[in-house]
């Protein structure tokens, strides 16, 4: 059974159906998350080995929110957050996505099964191996995304100079770099004007970029912090100094990462150019 693909808030508008090459990526993206099955663009080399059996973490569902489970550090500060996001993945896009985030290391045999690969911390981490430096940067170059989310806000300090210490380890010689308003990962499903999280550290995301792809997404901002509900579904935490807005913001950028991961870049296909400029 397929799945519909509901294009929220500002973006919606189909693509023209011109262009054999611009169809193809388009569908490509769709499939990926219609059709059960990881279809990556060219040069990437993941598949989604859970479809079949339900029960199991993954089984029979499209997408999985894996979380790296690192050692030296607070790697779940917020457990409830990537359950939240979910949901609102499932009920804004319609993609299968199973209900909780699943726990991996560096070192898993499931690594490349997984092309979103979520990290969160609130404090320093001892550093990464050799061959976890090794294993993730095979696993960027061939198409995964890592996203780091420091749920603490200490520019320079904890968590934030750990993840960039070992970013610069595993890819040498690339540069943390803010990302412009135009890239694709604020367009990849919502059209997102502003910046979202439980506290406005930094008003931009950073990344780094290997040609056309930005295989590192990092905020400083806590998204989780702003995913986050209680046990009674309360929320955990206030999100300043931007109210509800902001939390909303923090869950469309999520949602969008998410659909960046799988989709790569199509929305920067030149059937999408005249219509999102119609939009800005």
């Amino acid at each position: 059974m397929g799945y519909r693909i509901v294009q929220q808030m500002e973006d919606k508008t189909a693509p023209p159906k011109t262009g054999r090459e611009e169809r193809r990526r388009f569908l490509r993206c769709l499939l990926t998350v219609m059709g059960g099955v990881f279809l990556p663009p060219a040069g990437r080399v993941f598949a989604n080995p859970h479809m079949g059996k339900m029960g199991t973490p993954g089984t029979g569902k499209e997408f999985v929110f894996a979380q790296l489970a690192y050692e030296g550090g607070v790697w779940n500060p917020e457990p409830t957050a990537a359950g939240n996001l979910l949901r609102e993945l499932v009920a804004s896009t319609s993609v299968d996505a199973f209900p909780e985030p699943v726990s991996l290391s560096l070192d898993s045999p499931d690594l490349f099964s997984h092309p979103f690969l979520y990290m969160a911390g609130t404090g320093d981490f001892r550093p990464l191996g050799e061959e976890e430096v090794l294993r993730l940067r095979k696993y960027l170059k061939a198409g995964g995304t890592l996203v780091g989310d420091d749920c603490a806000g200490t520019p320079g300090y904890g968590f934030d100079a750990a993840f960039r210490r070992e970013m610069a380890r595993v890819l040498p010689g690339t540069v943390m770099e803010r990302l412009p308003s135009d890239h694709t990962v604020f367009r990849a499903f919502f059209l997102v004007r502003g910046m979202g999280g439980r506290r406005i550290v930094s008003p931009f995301l950073e990344g780094i970029s290997l040609g056309r792809r930005t295989p590192v997404i990092y905020s400083q901002n806590s998204l989780a912090g702003a995913w986050a509900k209680d046990h009674l579904g309360r929320w955990l935490h206030p999100t300043e100094p931007g109210g509800e807005r902001q939390r909303r913001l923090a869950f469309h950028i999520g949602v969008n990462i998410i659909m960046y991961a799988l989709c790569a870049d199509y929305k920067q296909d030149r059937i999408h150019l005249p219509f999102l400029r119609q939009k800005i």
